[in-house]
């Protein structure tokens, strides 16, 4: 049986680890930009503006309403209380990578 490869996480260090690397920014400018970014995106999503990465995708605020649940083991409802989520949608190109990617794979 083949077991599925574990995939790898891309965090805010590799990130910072892989702009040190790609540029002529020291570990200390890296880091400055990672945070920065990051700063600018989340204070983007708190406003409930639209962050359109060309390319890349989109990151949206979406109202999910009150609505009922149950809990499966006891299957007592309970009320879940709304809420907003974040939502991204990927780029025509992402998704066109990603499947090309895939595509050669299993090629």
């Amino acid at each position: 049986m083949h077991q599925a490869k574990k995939p790898i996480t891309l965090t805010k260090h590799n990130l910072i680890e892989s702009i040190n690397k790609k540029t002529n920014f020291n570990a200390k400018q890296a880091a400055k930009i990672v945070h920065d970014i990051i700063n600018i995106l989340s204070e983007s999503i708190l406003s409930d503006e639209i962050i359109e990465i060309e390319e890349f995708g989109s990151l949206t605020i979406r109202n999910k309403g009150m609505r009922i649940g149950r809990n499966p083991k006891t299957m007592v409802e309970t009320v879940i209380s709304p809420r907003k989520i974040v939502r991204f949608n990927a780029s025509k190109t992402l998704r066109n990578m990603i499947n090309s990617n895939i595509n050669n794979k299993l090629g």
